[in-house]
């Protein structure tokens, strides 16, 4: 009964499949010597907190071969990202999951209370991604929760790349975006010779 209630967990936690032509050019630091998301699932927290265990949760997974961690800022209110962060330093952790988990995060959104309203200003990202980066640890690739279309792409890609870059992020990316928008943040990055997301 317990296996099936964690298989039903784990099913229930898989938030994305993401794809190898997703991934941006070359890479560096850590994640140089591997994939960027060297497994096919990636795992969800957004429930992660209300996990009667969540570190059996996230040991089950990784046992399981999934190897990348999707949170975000606004999870639990920053309890999800505490938790995972909590797990990656944990002495029971497996040391190839303390060393090698690809953390994913989000930020640039507000509580389910606004309505899930973006907030893509300078400072806003700087604080939430500092205080994710507090809580976890670490911040290997940090994605842009929702999207402003009010706002020029060119200012939102300039200031995300030189964040993450100053953060030690290896990569960027978008969630909940259209489409066009997402290609045009992808094409002015290019035109620049920033770090695409």
């Amino acid at each position: 009964m317990a296996r099936r209630a964690m298989r039903r967990q784990l099913a229930a936690a898989v938030a994305v499949r993401l794809t190898a032509s997703l991934a941006p050019g070359p890479l560096s630091g850590p994640a140089a010597a591997r994939q960027l998301v060297p497994s096919p699932l990636v795992f969800g927290t957004l429930r992660l907190h209300e996990a009667p265990q969540p570190f059996q949760l996230l040991t089950k997974a990784w046992d399981l071969g999934i190897e990348a961690f999707d949170t975000a800022a606004v999870y639990g209110n920053g309890e999800s990202e505490r938790i995972l962060g909590a797990w990656l330093r944990d002495i029971n952790t497996p040391p190839a999951a303390r060393r090698n988990a690809v953390i994913i995060s989000k930020g640039g959104c507000g509580p389910p209370s606004s309505g899930w309203e973006p907030r893509l200003e300078k400072h806003d990202l700087e604080q939430e991604l500092d205080e994710s980066l507090q809580r976890l640890g670490r911040v290997d690739v940090y994605l842009l929760h929702r999207d402003d279309p009010t706002k020029n792409i060119r200012d939102i890609v300039d200031g995300v790349a030189a964040l993450c870059a100053a953060r030690n992020v290896t990569a960027w990316g978008c969630s909940n975006w259209s489409t066009r928008r997402f290609a045009d943040a992808r094409r002015y990055a290019a035109e620049t010779q920033q770090n695409p997301p």
